[in-house]
């Protein structure tokens, strides 16, 4: 168990007010939330603290050993081992606080913690401050492992290992280090689980994913069925690398070991939750044919009614569509089949959604979008490769972040992946920074039962008369095509960088739309869209062929957003050819916001604009250099714009994919107010809801929407434009209140508007703080100007 259920976490709260009110000592309640969860790092270093304190040593190193393993990220068990091996030699001694040396160094906070402390201690005379007491500890107890016993070296072989891959992930690691993890795979595996725990628990330092990244691959790698519950959990986590790399190892596993993994996967079924039973779809996936999968894909829909709505829907489109990719046409039967036996239990949009998602599974199964002859990725591939370039190291020192306590490390950030049809997990498009599920989720369905979902089904048109052509189209050029002419068509619009920005099932989509209207197929010498056109004179009638000249013309552009109508669309700007004009999309409007910036096809037919396919959020500091290449890679071809969008728009994905693949970090990003942006939430007790309400209705500056669930937290005053400026979003259900504002300062303030209006009747339990760095991979802003322009 990675991400600890609300139940456990509800748990540790009553201990804690159970030590508070002295019921209970600290060292029973940390016994008890051990109990809870035996890999809670934080209560096994304070037992083993409380065991040193009583001056039970072989207790004390017991839970620090422990500790050491549940999460190998911190430092505070390595120090408390280090006193608590007072028996054990002075080189093994020396090997633990070398580790706790180097773990420390590479953690912001733990670092600022040790040097207040250190200033107190005699030794602090001769050294400068306690950073540089920790190198030189670091330093000069590495240099003494050549000469350490055999038996040190052993026991201490699988924690050094671990601590030589969170150092050096960033980097790519050394094709050495990956084997020597492999080699002592048995006992490298529960720390690799406890990189991932440091994951899920937020003591990794930092917010690179590639330590997790890694250890998901090693773990693959090694191969025990045993470890499929932690990676089925990262298949849920709203991080496109560690979702890959979990997947990959996932499938490493199943491959090998198809049978031990099938029923490590049944006994998950019976306990998970919504989130995990969509997870353990994707795993079954992965699973080479075994007898009883499709039963274990069944069980996913056990109990369906009593789970929430969305978590229905998607739970059956889930199942649904794995058994149309397991089992064909007989898999599609079957889930029609299913709609009907659950049909009174789910939404009125299910049906409309299976229909979308069998017919794009069935049209991507035609293609088969993936060469047979590819190369299957290996695990160093995903260890090896680094995750910044040199050009960036001079960003270290002296540059925008090399002073921000949080992070002083080059960061990568992931693309903001937006789905047409927003998922229940991904970031709500009203800017809260909530998950969609948790915020306007419900509000949505109410309104619109049965909403459309055009930017994730290029397949389907509104009308039947569109979808029946399209359907036409992409049979026709399929069809027509070799499978060699399909893999070489892969590679050329792929081309040398990975694709970024987009899942699998997306990237399918993009390569369709491309396909139809601008490849340009050797034996044809013109799109293929131009030669369906052109065979079929008689078997079309005048509207059709005013469709498809209007698709024919579809472009591919940069659109810059400048307008948003909620309900309708959005008003683009084409920043290449220029124009400005209105596209109808709905999804689009309830996530866009002003200076989004999209990669995307856009057709007009009957005088209304639309998306082809799915759109692609350009990151704002990548805009500028991919509009700069397009413009003198057009100046180079000598084309007009419309011919060089239309014969280049293959390569200005590529682009954008090595722009956000190789993007350093962004420059320091700040609020409105010129505080550094720090996604943080304050968590609140709810003593009196309905009194707490009752204040909070009474403040000219908390909005409260009309389905009443929260409130926004405005300025009092308007702007120019009769607006007024959002400061933070308020949560309020099952008896607790969270406050989640976008700065420390923020925060403090919202703070001390909540103790004004209703101090008596909330409880402070504590404040989360996320770097921005992290939060941007997952939430969107609200409207506000592109970085430069301030906040």
């Amino acid at each position: 168990m990675l991400f600890v259920p609300e139940s456990i976490l509800k748990a540790r709260q009553a201990l804690y007010e159970q030590v508070q009110a002295g019921k209970l000592t600290r060292a029973q309640a940390f016994q008890q939330a051990l109990e809870l969860d035996p890999f809670d790092a934080m209560a096994l270093i304070v037992l083993g603290q409380e065991r040193y304190e009583a001056r039970d040593l072989p207790g004390a190193a017991e839970y620090c050993w422990r500790a050491a393993g549940a999460d190998p990220c911190r430092a505070e068990a390595w120090f408390k081992l280090s006193g608590s091996l007072l028996g054990e030699s002075q080189e093994l001694r020396n090997g633990i606080t070398e580790l706790a040396a180097r773990k420390t160094l590479r953690d912001p906070e733990g670092l600022a913690h040790f040097k207040e402390r250190f200033k107190n201690k005699p030794i602090a005379s001769d050294f400068t401050d306690g950073e540089e007491f920790l190198e030189f500890t670091a330093e000069q107890f590495g240099g003494m492992r050549s000469a350490e016993p055999e038996n040190v070296s052993e026991r201490l072989r699988p924690y050094r290992l671990l601590d030589d891959l969170l150092e050096e992930s960033a980097d790519g690691l050394a094709a050495e280090l990956v084997d020597a993890i492999l080699a002592d795979g048995a006992r490298c595996g529960p720390p690799l689980i406890g990189v991932l725990r440091a994951m899920a628990t937020g003591s990794l330092p930092g917010g690179d994913p590639s330590p997790i990244v890694s250890s998901l691959a090693l773990l693959g790698e090694i191969g025990d069925p045993e470890v499929l519950p932690e990676l089925v959990e990262c298949l849920s986590v709203e991080d496109e690398d560690v979702q890959q790399a979990a997947q990959w190892a996932v499938r490493r596993i199943a491959s090998r070991r198809p049978e031990a993994s099938l029923a490590a996967i049944r006994t998950l079924a019976s306990t998970a939750d919504a989130d995990n039973r969509c997870a353990l779809t994707i795993a079954l996936g992965e699973i080479p044919g075994q007898p009883g999968k499709r039963d274990v894909l069944l069980s996913l829909l056990d109990g369906l009614a009593g789970w929430p709505q969305s978590d229905r829907h998607e739970i059956f489109i889930n199942v649904a569509v794995a058994l149309a990719i397991s089992e064909g046409a007989k898999g599609r039967e079957l889930a029609w089949s299913l709609l009907s036996r659950h049909a009174a239990v789910l939404p009125k949009r299910t049906r409309a959604e299976l229909r979308d998602a069998l017919k794009v599974q069935e049209e991507l199964a035609r293609i088969a979008l993936t060469p047979a002859d590819g190369p299957e990725a290996t695990v160093y591939d995903l260890c090896c490769q680094p995750w910044e370039d040199d050009e960036d190291d001079a960003e270290e020192e002296g540059g925008p972040m090399a002073n921000d306590k949080i992070d002083d490390q080059d960061f990568i950030p992931a693309p903001i992946h937006r789905r047409g049809n927003r998922g229940r997990n991904d970031p709500c498009w009203c800017g809260s920074g909530k998950k969609y599920k948790k915020c306007h989720l419900e509000s949505d369905e109410k309104s619109q039962p049965a909403p459309a979902g055009p930017q994730e089904t290029p397949l389907v048109a509104d009308s039947h008369e569109e979808a029946a052509l399209r359907k036409r189209l992409i049979e026709f050029a399929t069809g027509g095509m070799s499978k060699g002419e399909l893999a070489e068509s892969l590679k050329m619009f792929v081309g040398p960088d990975p694709p970024a920005g987009a899942d699998e099932q997306t990237l399918s989509m993009e390569i369709v739309d491309w396909v139809i209207h601008d490849y340009v197929s050797p034996r044809l010498g013109h799109p293929i869209i131009q030669e369906f056109l052109k065979r079929s004179p008689g078997d079309l009638t005048t509207r059709q062929r005013q469709i498809l000249e209007a698709w024919s013309r579809a472009r591919f552009s940069i659109y810059e957003v400048l307008e948003v109508r909620a309900g309708s669309g959005v008003q683009l700007k084409d920043l290449l050819a220029d124009g400005e004009f209105f596209v109808y999309d709905v999804n689009t409007a309830n996530r866009a916001a002003p200076w989004d910036c999209y990669l995307a096809r856009v057709e007009e037919f009957e005088g209304r604009r639309h998306f082809t396919a799915t759109v692609l959020t350009i990151p704002q500091p990548l805009v500028a250099p991919l509009k700069e290449w397009a413009i003198e890679e057009r100046q180079r071809s000598g084309q007009n714009w419309d011919a060089f969008l239309h014969s280049h728009s293959h390569l200005m994905r590529q682009e954008a994919s090595r722009l956000i693949n190789r993007a350093g970090q962004p420059a320091r990003m700040v609020s409105h107010e010129g505080d550094e942006l720090v996604f943080s939430k304050a968590r609140y007790v709810v003593l009196d809801e309905q009194a707490v309400r009752r204040e909070f209705d009474r403040s000219k500056v908390l909005l409260r929407p009309e389905d009443g669930a929260d409130y926004g937290w405005l300025d009092e005053a308007e702007d120019e434009n009769g607006g007024r400026r959002a400061y933070g979003h308020i949560h309020i259900a099952g008896g607790e209140l969270t406050l989640e504002c976008n700065s420390r300062e923020r925060l403090e303030r919202g703070k001390a508007l909540l103790r004004d209006l209703a101090g008596g009747y909330l409880r402070h339990l504590g404040d989360d703080f996320t770097p921005w760095q992290s939060a941007m991979r997952d939430r969107k802003e609200s409207p506000n100007p592109p970085q430069g322009s301030g906040f």
